[in-house]
């Protein structure tokens, strides 16, 4: 069994598992993949099947994002703000920036009106974004919400 299918077949069955256990953490696994596969990338060499499969996987998160959205709106809009709501709706809209954007500029490379490049810098310069987010989640808002 190759690398690839070791691959497939875990993150295959860690969706399946986490589809019960949160969406989020899906969402998570899915930048974690995509970072690692872009740092283990060779970015001269041409697309292939496992590009392929992560433009895949990118677009499939984005869709769970989505639906991770719409709850997370459904529930404010149905029982108000509460901490874990907004901190779970700016990570959902850090991640769906980030799972887009990402989607694009792979979308460039594989039909070939771009270099990997791109890919490569979005990455690295979105990162401090997921770590701001955080330092607001533990430092503001125990101050805005009263520490609930």
């Amino acid at each position: 069994m190759s690398l690839t299918e070791i691959w497939c077949i875990s993150v295959f069955t860690l969706i399946l598992y986490q589809l019960k256990n949160g969406l989020d953490l899906i969402l998570v696994v899915v930048v974690g993949l995509l970072l690692y596969s872009i740092s283990a990338r060779d970015p001269q060499a041409e697309p292939g099947f496992f590009d392929y499969l992560q433009f895949v996987l990118v677009v499939c998160a984005l869709l769970v994002d989505a639906m991770a959205l719409w709850a997370i709106l459904a529930r404010i809009t149905a029982f108000g703000f509460t901490p874990n709501r907004v901190a779970a709706l700016g990570e959902n809209l850090i991640l769906v920036v980030n799972l887009g954007w990402s989607a694009v500029l792979y979308a460039r490379f594989l039909w070939r009106r771009a270099g990997f490049a791109p890919l490569e810098r979005w990455q690295t310069a979105y990162l401090p974004v997921y770590a701001v987010w955080a330092w607001i989640v533990v430092m503001i808002f125990p101050l805005v919400f009263g520490f609930q």
